[in-house]
């Protein structure tokens, strides 16, 4: 920087004044080139001055940028570091969420499956079921028919039995009619035969007894 400085400061010499200084004694322009060194040597070293204090502000700003670069940079570091060890958190608790829920899935899908098996079981037993009870309700129903057959056979037997046991009933209460019609006329020719004087002597008994005789007959 005060290499680009330097020749600006000549740059701002003014020619005209270089130009009056020309005209004058050979005497007066030694003085005034010294005095104007002078001058210029002092303006210098001002200059000199000014530049060792930018200087020094520009590497105490250098020296601050580069300290707060270097702490930026640990920041950065530090921020990358933890980004790091974040992401890796996060990659290892992703997968091990991943891993569980695959877990889970697998024990879910196990437990979907059973259940659907034990459905499927189960639907079967009650087709099962079903089958064997329409057999069941077939074979009752055939067992029901033959005891309606059954019992309309014994019902139609009985009426017949109940008919011919009416008729043998009727046969036999009319031949005992017969029966005790024959006795009772018996009786009557029987009492008639026997003398009224008679019946109180042995000849009554006699008669009695052959009346009895007759009657056994």
């Amino acid at each position: 920087a005060p290499a680009l400085f330097l020749p600006s400061l000549a740059a701002r010499m003014p020619p005209k004044a270089a130009a009056k200084k020309g005209k004058k004694s050979a005497g007066a322009a030694d003085g005034s080139d010294i005095a104007s060194t002078e001058v210029q040597n002092m303006m210098l070293k001002s200059q000199i001055e000014a530049l060792k204090v930018q200087l020094a502000d520009r590497t105490a700003q250098a020296m601050r940028a580069e300290k707060e670069k270097r702490a930026l940079q640990a920041v950065v570091a530090d921020l990358k570091s933890d980004f790091k060890e974040t992401s890796d958190d996060t990659m290892a608790i992703t997968s091990d969420m991943t891993r569980q829920y695959k877990a889970m899935e697998e024990h879910f899908m196990g437990d979907i499956n059973a259940l659907e098996r034990q459905v499927q079981e189960l639907k079967d037993e009650l087709a099962e079921s079903r089958v064997h009870y329409e057999e069941l309700q077939a074979e009752k129903d055939a067992v029901v028919a033959a005891k309606d057959e059954e019992l309309r056979a014994l019902q139609a037997k009985m009426s017949d039995m109940a008919a011919e046991f009416a008729e043998m009933l009727q046969e036999t209460l009319s031949r005992m009619a017969d029966k005790i019609e024959i006795s009772s006329s018996s009786w009557d020719a029987a009492d008639a035969s026997v003398p009224v004087l008679s019946r109180g002597g042995p000849a009554a008994r006699g008669g009695a007894g052959a009346g009895s005789a007759t009657e056994d007959a």
